[in-house]
């Protein structure tokens, strides 16, 4: 915990400019009106742990302009359709200072809808896009409505999961990512690593990137629910 990790450091003689971490865990984020991320670690953001949340009409994991040691584990994050970031989005890092991304379910594309970025309010959206950007957001009823609201997409992929400026395991300051679950649409996940896009089995051969990660179609509600209430508390 972090009152032991306190404890063991306070009595420890080794002295350290190293921070214990910022736990934000067990909360129901809502991250719609053009929030983007749920947590947004953007501008420096360090040493950040954020553990067991559910994020709702939110993206995932972010960072540029510096940051870095933070772990973004055992979140469910269920993202309707925005900017492309989708589960997750990062720069390059200095070596032994990633961050990691562990052991998350990222379900990606669960409205038909698009929230665009910079409308911040009901009130405030341009007269008649309100319904557009922030209509109901619902499960796909069916086959017809999911390629209705893909075409509505307007060139946000919502199969296209993640981008990191460095994917490969084996050097230094490349984003750190495994044992993740991975949903969309189409079920054929896919990451961007240094520009390139390619699919999870490509990028674990290739990099050793999300190895243990698995990916798949969309979930019903209801397993999306089961897995919120698993995570928060009662």
């Amino acid at each position: 915990s972090n009152a032991a990790a306190a404890a063991a450091a306070v009595s420890s003689p080794t002295a350290t400019f190293t921070p214990l971490p910022t736990t934000i865990a067990s909360n129901l984020i809502m991250s719609n009106y053009g929030a983007s991320q749920g947590v947004d670690n953007d501008d420096g953001s360090s040493w950040f742990l954020i553990e067991n949340n559910v994020f709702y009409a939110a993206d995932g994991f972010k960072m540029d302009y510096g940051g870095h040691d933070s772990t973004f584990r055992s979140n469910l994050v269920v993202i309707v359709p925005y900017d492309g970031q989708n589960c997750y989005d990062v720069e390059t890092f200095y070596a032994d200072h990633a961050h990691r991304f562990i052991n998350n379910t990222c379900v990606s594309g669960v409205s038909p809808n698009r929230v665009n970025s910079g409308c911040s309010s009901p009130l405030t959206c341009p007269q008649g896009a309100a319904s557009e950007r922030l209509g109901p957001l619902r499960m796909f009823s069916s086959r017809r409505a999911a390629e209705r609201a893909e075409a509505r997409g307007a060139g946000v992929d919502m199969d296209l999961l993640g981008s990191a400026a460095s994917c490969d395991q084996a050097v230094a300051g490349s984003f750190l990512s495994s044992g993740n679950r991975f949903f969309s649409l189409h079920g054929n996940a896919s990451i961007t690593c240094a520009g390139q896009a390619m699919d999870i089995p490509a990028a674990q051969k290739a990099y050793g990137i999300e190895s243990g990660s698995t990916f798949g179609k969309l979930p019903s509600a209801d397993q999306i629910l089961s897995w919120a209430k698993e995570l928060l508390p009662s």
